[in-house]
């Protein structure tokens, strides 16, 4: 298994600190999944959102711009 997390943007301090977005790696199975999520007060939620997670990026990142 390896996981790949890289900060990104503070996107709201009143709800979420920070922006993650990465990857795991089943090495047995060689799949990469696309993880995306926000760390709160050091305490981190990650999400994968299968096919559709570009498109759920997106919309999450415009509406916390907002």
């Amino acid at each position: 298994m390896t996981l790949f997390l890289e900060n990104k943007e503070i996107i709201e301090c009143d709800r979420y600190d920070t922006f993650i977005e990465g990857w795991y790696y089943y090495d047995k199975y060689k799949i990469k999944i696309p993880l995306s999520g926000f760390v709160q007060n050091c305490n981190m939620k990650l999400f994968a959102f299968g096919n559709e997670q570009l498109e759920i990026e997106n919309t999450i990142k415009k509406q916390a711009t907002n």
